[in-house]
């Protein structure tokens, strides 16, 4: 028997705990190890979810004796792929074999989120990419038809792979965002065929679900109250009550349908490569976050967006007659020289490419040459025989583990600087063909 959609939004729930997930643990189990944190870390406040919020959540699930017996399977976390983020399986073998779930975890960090915003403007997206390619991993014996949901990025994750994948019947998001037009022409037989498969709740005030086109079939706004802190709408567990039940049903505030009129505009009407920077620059404005560092990126965001936006206005809308040409191209430039927007246009900076290549190359045949040496350490350890040699061979062991474990960093490095070029050069292609 499948789980329910509020079952489903429940382990989008869980799944945001960090550090209490293992390969093969029941969720029993986890949610042992989360009542462990909890007590004795209560001011801990993943996803902005408070120890007694925390503990609803555990008991909700306890209650439930039908989740409690799934498992966790093919775990991936961000310190494996950056890209594919934090998923995971959740699968009953003893009770219900071929209910595959696919948990998406949200936005984890500044790469996710800005990779929420090239969503917007690119057919796919790193992140989006990376999910797909985690379905299609999965073991031939979880079959074609898994159900897959998220939470916010973990949504669009979710819904993305249900167009994208053969292997999905299910989508269950939670406040997950939308998709580009370009997205929506490339796969729009696909999308109408497969739309009724995706659910989209979203909670009334969420401002995330509003960004970009939406691919769902059906979307359910929720009831939230009112929330002292506007980011708490977009919070995990703001769709349930206590009992793990969704709260009532209700209707889309009139601030987020302005907010999404406003982008859906951008990403209607403007131009390349001022879309991009507008909307790059809300995400920078939207983005979570309490540092000296965040408060003047949201500034930075401002004039970007704001800059790039007016000056397009301007000069599409013919404000200022024959000087509105050269009042946008003056205010573009301001804008430019006003923040540190230019790291969008790849004029202001390089990449030498190729000066990192030899950096790769000479790491490569550093790791070979300290692998060679600790495979020599394993020789002539093995010629030293007789208790005499104990120590000798004792050191030896120490030395041989070393030389591997720095043969392992340079080899990690190397990956690392691999895909900085990689990367780079394919943002390079991107950019060249916007113009």
């Amino acid at each position: 028997m499948a789980l329910s959609d509020n079952e489903l939004i429940l382990l989008d729930n869980l799944i945001y705990y960090p550090d209490v997930f293992v390969e093969g643990d029941s969720v029993a189990q986890i949610l042992d190890k989360i009542t462990y944190q909890v007590n004795e870390n209560p001011e801990l406040k993943p996803a902005d979810m408070s120890a007694d919020e925390w503990m609803d959540i555990v008991s909700a699930i306890q209650s439930n004796d039908k989740l409690l017996n799934y498992k966790v399977t093919n775990i991936n976390t961000p310190s494996k792929d950056m890209n594919t983020g934090t998923v995971a399986c959740f699968v009953d073998d003893v009770n219900h074999p071929s209910d595959v779930n696919v948990v998406f975890k949200g936005t984890q960090n500044g790469y996710e989120w800005d990779d929420n915003g090239e969503g917007a403007y690119l057919i796919d997206s790193d992140c989006q990419k990376a999910a797909a390619d985690y379905i299609n991993r999965l073991p031939e014996s979880y079959g074609d038809h898994i159900t897959v949901t998220g939470h916010s990025k973990g949504g669009n994750k979710a819904q993305y792979v249900t167009v994208t994948t053969d292997r999905v019947a299910r989508c269950v998001s939670e406040d997950g965002q939308g998709f580009s037009n370009e997205f929506c022409e490339r796969y729009a037989d696909v999308i109408e065929e497969r739309k009724g498969r995706i659910r989209n709740y979203c909670a009334e005030n969420d401002f995330v679900n509003v960004i970009a086109t939406s691919i769902a079939g059906e979307v359910i706004y929720i009831e939230t109250g009112m929330q002292l802190n506007p980011l708490h709408y977009h919070k995990p567990n703001i769709l349930l009550n206590e009992n793990g039940d969704f709260k009532e049903r209700g209707n889309q505030a009139g601030w987020t349908k302005g907010l999404h009129n406003y982008l859906q505009h951008v990403i209607d009407t403007m131009p390349e490569p001022q879309r991009s920077y507008v909307i790059d620059g809300v995400m920078g404005l939207l983005e979570k976050g309490e540092s000296e560092e965040s408060v003047y990126n949201r500034l930075c965001s401002v004039l970007t967006a704001g800059g790039y936006w007016l000056a397009w206005m301007i000069e599409r809308d013919d404000w200022f007659g024959e000087a509105s040409e050269y009042l946008a191209g003056f205010i573009r430039e301001a804008t430019k020289l006003l923040s540190p927007a230019t790291y969008y246009d790849l004029t202001y900076f390089s990449v030498d490419v190729g000066g990192l290549s030899v950096s790769e190359g000479n790491l490569q045949r550093h790791q070979k040459l300290l692998k060679s040496a600790a495979e020599d350490i394993g020789t002539i350890k093995r010629g030293l025989n007789g208790i005499s040699y104990g120590a000798v061979r004792a050191s030896m062991d120490v030395l041989k583990f070393q030389l591997q474990q720095r043969a392992k960093a340079c080899g990690k490095v190397s990956k690392a600087i691999e895909r900085v070029c990689r990367d780079y050069q394919q943002n390079e292609q991107h950019v060249e063909g916007l113009f």
